[in-house]
């Protein structure tokens, strides 16, 4: 199960719209629908916050966040939060960041699809490969 909120561009930095518990398929379904480029022209004509799609797996706590920055120009987020024991005895979550942009909404919606079926090594791979962003 996910939990999938959204943050349009006319919101308040920190505010979001929480569309709540969603299966895999209506995930897929929300990003598809979500109007990319009604919102971009918003964030654009009136230097707002970049529209949102954020998406987290309820289970592994990983979460997958997608922001248009200009037309076929997103930034993609990808938090994971694997847990691991030391010495084999303690489990303890550790938190794994990957970002990149200049990803076209094909590329996107692939991540999207890799996420959903649990394939972080390909969202990885992908990431690996767009532009990094300045730290």
């Amino acid at each position: 199960m996910f939990t999938l909120q959204f943050q349009y561009a006319d919101m308040a930095p920190g505010e979001a719209y929480l569309v709540g518990d969603v299966t895999s398929e209506e995930a897929q379904q929300q990003f598809e629908s979500f109007p990319w480029a009604d919102q971009l022209k918003k964030f654009q004509d009136q230097h707002l916050h970049a529209p949102t799609y954020r998406l987290k797996n309820r289970k592994r706590q990983d979460e997958l966040l997608v922001s248009v920055i200009t037309e076929d120009n997103f930034y993609v987020s990808l938090t994971a939060r694997p847990i691991k024991k030391t010495f084999g005895l303690f489990p303890v979550k550790t938190q794994e960041s990957y970002s990149g942009y200049g990803l076209d909404f094909a590329e996107v919606t692939h991540a999207l699809r890799a996420f959903l079926d649990d394939d972080a090594n390909a969202i990885k791979a992908k990431l690996a490969t767009a532009v990094q962003p300045e730290s």
